[in-house]
Order: C-alpha cells, then sequence, then structure tokens
C-alpha cells in the first residue's frame, strides 16, 4: 500500500486503465475514502471484474472506494527503480490518496517524510538541476532544528 498525492500518476505519465486516477479533492480531509488498484489485485483477487468501481475494498477496518485499476507493469514505488530497503513489500498492489492535516503539510518534521518525484524541464541537465535541488536543500535544512534537516533529492 502507497499513499500518494492527486499528481503522481499525471507526473509518471501512466494512466488507470480502468477508472480514474486520483483528483486533487480527493487529498482532502474528511472527503471520502477512495482507493485504486494494481492489475494483480483486480485480477488474482477481484476476478478482473469490469465492475469493480464503486466497489467497498476493506483496509485496516476501514472501507475505501476502488475508482480506477492501475495498468499491469505499473506497481510503484515498490517494484521499481527506486530502493525501498527498508519494506517488505515486493510490489504495490493499493493506493490511497496522500491526506496531510495543516500542521503535517507545513512541518516536515510531522510529513513522515516521504519521497517527492518530479520531472526535469526539455533541455535542463541532470548535473545542474543536481546542483539546484542541493542548493535548495541547504537553504530548507536552515528553516529545521537539527533532527528534520538532511534531507537528499537524487536525480
Amino acid at each position: 500500500m502507497a499513499s500518494v498525492t492527486a499528481s503522481l500518476f499525471e507526473t509518471l505519465e501512466v494512466k488507470a486503465q480502468l477508472g480514474r486516477a486520483f483528483l486533487p479533492e480527493d487529498e482532502a480531509l474528511g472527503q471520502p475514502r477512495v482507493a485504486i488498484i494494481s492489475d494483480a489485485l483486480w485480477r488474482t483477487r477481484l476476478g478482473a471484474d469490469p465492475s469493480v468501481l464503486g466497489r467497498s475494498l476493506q483496509l485496516d477496518r476501514q472501507a475505501f472506494t476502488i475508482v480506477g485499476v492501475m495498468p499491469p507493469l505499473f506497481a510503484y514505488p515498490h517494484a521499481s527503480d527506486v530502493a525501498y530497503p527498508d519494506s517488505p513489500q515486493k510490489r504495490t498492489d493499493v493506493w490511497l490518496p496522500l491526506r496531510l492535516n495543516a500542521a503535517q503539510k507545513s512541518d516536515r518534521a510531522l510529513g513522515g517524510g516521504g519521497t517527492a518525484i518530479a520531472r526535469l524541464r526539455p533541455r535542463v541537465a541532470l548535473r545542474q538541476a543536481q546542483v539546484e535541488m542541493s542548493a535548495v536543500e541547504a537553504q530548507l535544512d536552515l528553516l529545521y532544528p537539527p533532527d528534520a534537516r538532511g534531507w537528499t533529492a537524487y536525480l
């Protein structure tokens, strides 16, 4: 399971094979709980039922409405080229919208960590982008206490 922002799928240029990706309003606290499932989960546990959209999925004793099914090879963040050495997960089968309260959005120590994904603009060199991100990181470190410093961007 992975909690992600609504912009993740667009950034990675992947579309749901059935249904939809998350909408920005899905991230708002108090909105109905929704989930996107993997093709593997859809096929193995739900019989590749094309009417799966709108069905309820139980996770940690909470009901989530299935709004999308991802394409067969999509398994980010697990089973991808991004290393998660501390995770026992081998692939991602369920995505939930990342829902943060105002304090979590404004304080990196409360946000629980995470990974940010972005795309380079055309004709931007990877080395130049890394230099710029390192400068941003150094400036951000000045704003936080020592235990919330040291975040690193890998490009």
